[in-house]
């Protein structure tokens, strides 16, 4: 079996840095909660998913930390489900981590300020959101 690049059979486990939000000021973690700063080796998590595509799920598990490999594979990321993304940064509020409550006040803030302009990012959003979803399938709320 061979290594791919960067990626070596010893023993060191590579972690996957956990897809912050768009907005966010915390420090990059990894997805076993470890902070970036403080590991040898890690990779993104469109990096990961590459590598186990190209690995193999038991190969995969030689090079990745687990706890990384297992946590990153139950959330999705922002770009892919906004709610659920939320919801898993809700957990780590409820854990004692103010800075999410914070920066979402600070994103309330931020739309009060620039109202019009919020309205009228909604409203384009919506339209390209309206474009992508395949015919036939009801927009959420909507019968």
């Amino acid at each position: 079996m061979s290594a791919t690049p960067d990626i070596a059979l010893d023993g060191q486990r590579t972690h996957i840095v956990r897809p912050p939000v768009p907005w966010s000021l915390v420090p990059l973690s990894s997805e076993c909660g470890r902070a970036t700063s403080s590991l040898d080796s890690t990779m993104t998590l469109d990096e990961a998913r590459v590598l186990r595509e190209k690995l193999g799920q038991q190969r995969f598990a030689l090079v990745i930390c687990m706890t990384c490999a297992t946590t990153a594979g139950r959330w999705p990321t922002f770009e892919e489900d906004p709610l659920q993304r939320l919801q898993r940064e809700r957990n780590l509020w409820q854990e004692g981590g103010e800075q999410v409550r914070n920066e979402l006040f600070a994103l309330a803030e931020l739309v009060n300020r620039h109202r019009a302009e919020y309205e009228g990012l909604v409203g384009e959003i919506g339209s390209v959101t309206r474009l992508k979803r395949p015919r036939g399938v009801p927009r959420v709320g909507h019968r």
